[in-house]
Formats: structure tokens, sequence, C-alpha cells
């Protein structure tokens, strides 16, 4: 396992509403109120962007966190641990929490295929190069990926 990695090369300017970091490979935006995140590539294209309004898109609700992103063009998210339903999970949304699924033996078998959850993992990729990882133990989120 490595834990010591080399210093990335960077430049960090501020304006009075952003904060701006430049690497050789990204591009990272940082509006400060409301809170929202952007990463662009080398070339200036998005990678990953908050929800755009007027509200933060980070927060904390009912105990759960939550991030609102907006969703790129042909844009598709894969993870989430072992799953039985479909393996990619735009348009779906997904309960992070053990389970064999509800259903009647005799309807659907001993497991609802599309419930079952045996290993649910707070992570997840985009086809757009970037992955999200809820690192929080007490909760199960639901995601909501449409």
């Amino acid at each position: 396992q490595q834990y010591n990695w080399p210093e990335v090369k960077h430049v960090l300017t501020e304006t009075d509403n952003e904060y701006y970091i430049t690497t050789d490979l990204l591009q990272i935006i940082i509006q400060k109120s409301p809170l929202k995140i952007s990463f662009y590539d080398a070339h200036g294209r998005i990678i990953s962007k908050d929800f755009d309004d007027d509200n933060s898109s980070m927060l904390y609700e009912d105990g759960e966190p939550s991030c609102l992103k907006e969703l790129l063009p042909g844009e598709h998210f894969f993870g989430f641990g072992e799953r039985m339903d479909f393996i990619d999970q735009l348009g779906k949304t997904v309960e992070l929490n053990v389970g064999r699924g509800r259903g009647r033996p005799h309807e659907v078998g001993a497991y609802n295929i599309l419930a079952a959850n045996y290993s649910p993992v707070p992570f997840f990729m985009s086809t757009n190069g970037y992955g999200i990882f809820f690192h929080n133990s007490s909760f199960f989120p639901s995601l909501n990926l449409s």
C-alpha cells in the first residue's frame, strides 16, 4: 500500500467569489457561496459539476448527506457494490442496504432480483471519468441517479 504520494504541482487563485485550483491535468473551481465545485480536464472539458441553481449542492438533511450534480449528455453510472438488478444505474434510485429483496417465493423466487443487494458499497463511477464515495458508515443512503 502506498501512503506517501508526490506533491501535485498546482496554482491556487482566489477571487471574491471563487477559488481556482489548476494542475497539469485538472482545473477545479470552487464557488464560495453557495458552495459548489466544478471539475474540468486540461482542455477545459467539464468532468463533473454541481447542480446549477441558487442553493448549495452539498446538503445534510434528516441525518443524510447528499450532493446534487449536473447530469452531462451521455453520462451513465456504475458501481454500488454487488447488485443483482442493473449494471447501468442511470435513471434509478439505488438503496444501499443489505437484503434479498421482497416478494413471495412462488411469484419471484426466493429472491427479488431487482431489489437484492448483498454487498452495498457507497461508491459509484461515472462514464465521464469521475467517481463519488460517500465515506460514511452510519447510514444507508438512497441515491437518485436521474
